[in-house]
């Protein structure tokens, strides 16, 4: 196994909750919600970053039975220099 130097800095950085915010927001956006929706989601969220624990959080992920992958987009099993291509289906 490779040691990936990039991969190992983003991992070294510490958690940053304005990241966390600014991936939901890119994640929303790319299935399709309307600005009012975001915008109810990261209300909701700002209350429980601010009282659920990280680990709280961790085990809610892994006890809910979702698909992580948002319903519109699909991935192409082709990938060029190691980019997964996104195409969104509408």
């Amino acid at each position: 196994m490779s040691y990936d130097t990039e991969l190992a800095a983003l991992l070294s950085e510490p958690w940053n909750e304005s990241v966390c915010r600014g991936y939901t927001i890119l994640a929303l956006e790319r299935c399709g919600y309307k600005t009012a929706v975001i915008q109810r989601v990261m209300s909701e969220l700002h209350e429980l970053l601010d009282f659920t624990s990280p680990q709280e959080a961790r085990h809610t992920t892994s006890k809910v039975r979702i698909s992580f992958l948002c319903p519109l987009i699909r991935r192409k099993a082709t990938t060029r220099k190691g980019v997964v291509a996104l195409r969104v289906l509408a």
